[in-house]
């Protein structure tokens, strides 16, 4: 093993450092702590993990179970959100998605998953299997609601009654309670109708009436008596959605003619929502050709009697005494006739679906440096594209007026900027890194400069020796002295490497002697002591 000259180390280091001057020594110093810095920063940022959700909102059992597949899977893993959301590395997520999933993992949560866990014990009394299937379903409709986009998370509680034979009429009703996490959002009316009726059709005997939906911010999204405010906020959105879709129609119309930006359109509209059903019922005779109602059906019944008739004592007679008792003739006879004129009866049903347009009235500004003759056009060609009635009452204004361009030129600025925004954080990060190499080169380029002028300032080192000179005893650059003797070992123990291989073109020779000196300094010292030595005596 090659013994480490430590002094000659130091010494060839301070002879490094002398040819810089305090400036530059202070710029190589920033310069390497400046890359070492940056060196560190890549390091750490390459060699962080990025972690992405595998699955959230998980119950306990759940995460539990997970975490120990994960283990025994070896892949690495954190927690967030309290332990409901489990975080594997990012180019793992679906791989080990499907991993899990093939372990039945996650079970989610209680579900009918807790009846399989369970079984059918002997032993459960009907009181706690009924708990258990209440629980179950409960977890499914839960598990079933989060799956809407908006909800984090949900919490369904059921009201079932007791199913008995003997209850009557009056038993207890189901009855269902759902509690929301939205994560501070607001959630749309046609969601909360959407869960209010996935329950009520997942639970036998519950209507949508009897379901509260609420949020943990304690806003009441639905509840008993409150499905006529649904109503008309469902009614509100479309009629809002409706006159929207109309104005933006024309305005694309009004773009393509006057330009971007020259027109605007305001529609307002009135809308029945009432959802009606009509009958109607049609009868129409069948009539003879001379105008008589043909019948269809006729029956006739006649009776007839002929006969003596017993009088008794005690009836009165026609002078008011009573008659005689005797036998008097009777004769009885009675008709009947029954007609059903034949009819064509029509019956017909028309439901009214909801949604109907009673008035609309369009308000249309334009550019007036668009339309310098006048807006008597514009206004037949939007009231056809808006299909204004006006017997219905509807109604249509187009006025021209000079619009403000530096304000459309702000709201245009304002737009591209927004959409500008992303990509230029972006491109500033990038110019921060790039920046930070170029400082780092630029300060790697001048230390190099650095000691390139300083080497250059030193000169060249060689021994003005000849080894045939020595040999006749010639030299005359050496007398024998201990202090020139000395010189010439600590120049010669003092040169470096880099600084040879700066030095000019020598002869072969003293190439030679360099080298011998390089590898050989003690034994080259000791053979120039005897030669000195030789020479005195």
């Amino acid at each position: 093993m090659p013994i480490i000259d430590v002094d000659r180390l130091k010494r060839g280091g301070q002879k490094f450092a002398s040819g810089f001057t305090p400036g530059q020594k202070v710029l190589s110093v920033l310069a390497m702590v400046g890359l070492g810095l940056g060196l560190f920063a890549v390091t750490k940022w390459a060699a962080t993990t990025e972690y992405a959700p595998v699955f959230s909102n998980l119950d306990a059992a759940d995460a539990s179970d997970i975490t120990q597949e994960l283990e025994t899977q070896g892949v690495d893993y954190k927690l967030d959100n309290g332990g409901t959301t489990i975080l594997v590395p990012k180019n793992a997520v679906y791989q080990t998605r499907l991993d899990l999933s093939s372990q039945g993992l996650p079970t989610g949560g209680d579900g009918y998953a807790l009846l399989d866990r369970k079984g059918n014990s002997i032993t459960a009394s009907e009181f706690s299997q009924r708990i258990d299937y209440q629980r179950a379903v409960q977890a499914e409709l839960a598990n079933t609601i989060m799956a809407i986009d908006g909800v984090r998370a949900a919490t369904v509680n059921l009201t079932l009654p007791d199913n008995d034979t003997f209850v009557g009429s009056d038993a207890q009703q189901a009855e269902a309670a759902v509690l929301l996490d939205l994560g501070g959002d607001s959630l749309t009316s046609e969601s909360t109708q959407a869960i209010v009726n996935l329950v009520a059709s997942s639970v036998a005997d519950l209507a949508p009436d009897s379901v509260t939906v609420t949020d943990t911010q304690g806003r009441v999204l639905a509840a008993p008596g409150s499905n006529d405010d649904l109503s008309s906020n469902q009614n509100l959105a479309r009629t809002s959605s409706y006159e929207s879709a109309m104005a933006a129609k024309l305005e694309t119309m009004l773009a393509t003619a006057l330009g971007p930006g020259k027109a605007t359109v305001v529609v307002t509209a009135q809308m029945n929502y009432d959802q009606t059903t009509l009958t109607e019922e049609n009868v129409t005779p069948e009539v003879g050709p001379d105008g008589e109602i043909i019948s269809g059906v006729s029956s006739t019944d006649n009776e007839q009697f002929t006969g003596a008739g017993n009088n008794s004592t005690g009836v009165l007679g026609p002078d008011g005494a009573p008659s005689a008792a005797g036998e008097t003739p009777i004769e009885y006879t009675s008709e009947k006739a029954q007609r059903e004129a034949a009819l064509d009866r029509i019956i017909s049903t028309t439901e009214k679906a909801p949604g109907a347009v009673e008035q609309l009235n369009v308000a249309v500004m334009v550019d007036q440096d668009a339309v310098p003759d006048g807006t008597g056009g514009l206004t037949e060609l939007i009231s056809t594209a808006a299909g204004i009635d006006p017997e219905r009452g509807d109604t249509i204004a187009v006025q021209a007026t000079q619009f403000d361009e530096a304000t459309q030129e702000a709201i245009a600025a304002q737009i591209s900027g927004a959409g500008a925004a992303q990509s230029q954080n972006q491109m500033l990060g990038l110019v921060r890194y790039v920046l930070t190499l170029l400082i780092v080169a630029l300060a790697l380029f001048i230390a190099w400069r650095s000691i390139k002028k300083a080497q250059a300032n030193l000169g060249p080192l060689r021994v003005p020796l000849d080894l045939n000179e020595l040999e006749a005893g010639t030299a005359g650059a050496l007398t024998g002295s201990a202090s020139e003797l000395a010189a010439i070992e600590g120049a010669m123990a003092g040169m470096s490497d880099p600084l040879r291989a700066l030095e000019p073109q020598r002869s072969s020779v003293e190439q030679e002697i360099t080298d011998l000196i390089d590898r050989q300094p003690d034994e080259v010292a000791q053979t120039l002591r005897s030669w000195l030595a030789d020479r005195r005596t």
